[in-house]
């Protein structure tokens, strides 16, 4: 327990940089491996319980305020979604027709569920991770704010590295910088979930599902 108080309240830079370095690098990269997957999900429920346990303090989860959004936040979402779906369209248009809209057009309850358990349970989970839990965790372990900026770009990327394409680490870097620079103007957890789900319920319904582990 006095462990779990000190780890809470007052970590040392040695633990916290042991701690960034096995919860945003080890563990995607181990998810990426072919290990036996009693092994991943052991390391995945660990993860997650040490999260829970270390960040229910005064500096990680508590106060998820809604505040009101900015208007250049309201614009540059709106352009941006905009922007995606005439890409994702024109995209999946040119090289699998056959998958455009697919999951709306042929079980549009699947798609819905779909769209509610997305936002709901992995863009929370994701943005509370990466975005409250390690800006406000970390900020003391690398106090430049642009390095630690850069930091969380390349974990969140890194994160989806077990979906073994290129494509898709880069997207996610550019996502990741998004959402945190949304995180940082607004100082918002919930307008960055909203952003977060936006724009990937977007590639889910245009059909880019597969490449980001939705069910296709």
């Amino acid at each position: 327990m006095q462990l779990l108080e000190k780890l809470k309240k007052s970590p040392s830079k040695e633990i916290l940089g042991l701690e960034l370095f096995l919860l945003f690098f080890v563990l995607p990269v181990l998810l990426a491996t072919s290990v036996a997957p009693i092994i991943k999900i052991s390391s995945v429920v660990s993860a997650l319980i040490y999260v829970l346990i270390v960040g229910v303090s005064k500096h990680s989860f508590q106060k998820i305020s809604i505040p009101k959004p900015s208007i250049a936040y309201i614009v540059r979402v709106i352009g941006l979604s905009v922007l995606l779906f005439i890409l994702g369209y024109f995209i999946m248009k040119v090289t699998r027709p056959e998958a455009l809209f697919n999951m709306p057009k042929n079980n549009i309850t699947f798609w819905i569920q779909i769209l509610m358990i997305y936002a709901f349970f992995s863009v929370f989970t994701q943005e509370l991770l990466y975005r409250r839990y390690f800006f406000n965790r970390y900020k003391q372990l690398i106090k430049n704010k642009q390095l630690l900026f850069f930091i969380n770009v390349i974990c969140f990327s890194l994160c989806h590295i077990f979906l073994h394409t290129t494509w898709v680490l880069i997207a996610t870097a550019i996502g990741g910088a998004l959402f945190a620079y949304t995180y940082k103007k607004e100082k918002s957890l919930f307008w960055t979930c909203v952003e977060h789900a936006l724009y990937g319920n977007i590639l889910f319904s245009i059909g880019i599902g597969a490449e980001l582990a939705f069910p296709s």
